[in-house]
């Protein structure tokens, strides 16, 4: 793996395909038995590689949640350690090589927020899904969800696009499309109880209210209003 990031820039230059990669290269997740590998797109970022967003606290508990080992990034801590005539290196320079392993992790397909599986040849929306998102919503835990909210506010112009997708259907050996529909993925947005509201717990969102002036001094306190602040 750390060849291949190394020699990621020449590797595209003679045409190799960064597709290909997400497919077929298998990377090492954190696991008490130390030996298990997974694709990159099935994994994601934790923050020793400088991830801002605590996915190992938002995640905590839920199953089959998997983080990239931290081995890659001590590895090459290491070997930055031996050429050093002290023995040492300075906090900026394990920071630019945590940086160096996000850049290219994120470019093989690793998640650095909330994973959102869309198959690009499934032709179906039911199959754009998040179950981690799904997970986290179950448990009903109103920190955690909130976080997740902001994850998602954060990056809405990325998760915007899984809201709709095109139905395809066959005819004579070919996908025709037939108008786009809504996915599992804004279903599970717009049908489940998450939006963290003041004084009504966790609401679906056609329930809940802004609070602003306007909708406070026509609705009064009669109606959920949202907890956190959404850009």
């Amino acid at each position: 793996v750390e060849y291949i990031k190394d020699h990621l820039e020449e590797f595209e230059k003679h045409g190799g395909s960064l597709g290909r990669l997400k497919r077929e290269l298998w990377i090492k997740y954190a696991h008490p038995e130390n030996r298990w590998w997974n694709k990159g797109t099935d994994v994601y970022l934790p923050k020793t590689y400088g991830n801002t967003n605590d996915l190992e606290g938002l995640f905590k508990g839920l199953d089959n949640i998997r983080f990239v080992d931290k081995t890659y990034l001590e590895l090459s801590v290491s070997r930055l350690k031996k050429k050093a005539k002290d023995g040492t290196i300075s906090a900026q320079q394990r920071r630019d090589l945590a940086d160096s392993w996000r850049a290219f992790f994120i470019r093989v397909g690793v998640e650095t927020a909330i994973r959102v599986a869309c198959p690009a040849d499934s032709g179906d929306p039911d199959q754009v899904t998040s179950p981690h998102l799904a997970a986290l919503i179950s448990t009903g835990d109103t920190e955690r969800i909130a976080k997740a909210l902001l994850i998602l506010d954060a990056n809405w112009s990325r998760y915007r696009g899984y809201l709709e997708a095109v139905r395809y259907y066959g005819q004579r050996n070919r996908g025709v499309g037939y108008g786009k529909a809504p996915t599992a993925f804004r279903k599970l947005l717009r049908d489940s109880d998450w939006i963290p509201t003041k004084e009504h717990g966790l609401c679906s969102p056609s329930e809940v209210c802004l609070d602003v002036e306007a909708n406070r001094s026509l609705l009064g306190d009669n109606v959920p209003y949202l907890a956190i602040n959404l850009s």
